[in-house]
């Protein structure tokens, strides 16, 4: 729905690079290996940014990830804000700087979708169901799952080139408009419907 999930600028501290995902905490995706990349992050330099990461939604691996967050030492940069309602969603995606979406596979991703939308840039596992959608260099960043080291140096090469992740971005909005809007995904319906 582009009327929902559009680009819109909020106010926030500029000094802070937010990083964000949201998703179901469940055992499918990658939570673990973006808590471990952050935290690989967080022990580098990247120019002197301070960093927050920010993970929508609620499930049964809840407890473990808030309890790796504080093994790690990250949990003062660590939010969950638990499960968003779709109207809420929007603002959540527009706060982020960079989208990550760890994952082990996903059937069709629609949160990449609402964020390809809302022009953000995304690092992405390269995995079915994303590898069709974001396109290494173009429309996105891909990474191997569970490979936090690779994770963290995809994030790292966006929070140090502003002109890759506006590109990038630019290229993920005109992506969402061309193929994945509601007109558009009836139309492709209706099509296959009315053979």
């Amino acid at each position: 729905n582009l009327s929902l999930f559009r680009p819109f600028s909020q106010l926030k501290d500029e000094n802070i690079v937010h990083i964000g995902m949201q998703s179901r905490l469940s055992v499918t995706k990658d939570h673990g290996t973006l808590l471990e990349a952050f935290a690989i992050l967080m022990a580098a330099e990247n120019n002197g940014k301070k960093m927050q990461l920010n993970i929508a939604g609620d499930g049964e691996c809840r407890p473990a990830l808030e309890a790796l967050a504080a093994k790690l030492n990250i949990s003062g940069h660590v939010v969950f804000s638990g499960m968003l309602e779709e109207k809420d969603l929007p603002a959540f995606i527009n706060n982020q700087d960079i989208y990550v979406h760890a994952s082990l596979g996903e059937t069709m991703s629609t949160a990449i979708m609402q964020v390809m939308a809302c022009k953000k840039p995304v690092v992405a596992s390269d995995v079915d169901g994303i590898n069709n959608m974001v396109k290494e260099g173009i429309n996105g960043l891909l990474v191997k799952p569970k490979q936090p080291q690779l994770l963290a140096n995809a994030i790292a090469k966006l929070i140090a080139d502003k002109n890759m992740r506006h590109s990038l971005a630019e290229n993920a909005y005109t992506n969402a408009l061309e193929k994945f809007s509601n007109k558009k995904m009836f139309d492709s319906y209706k099509a296959i419907f009315t053979k």
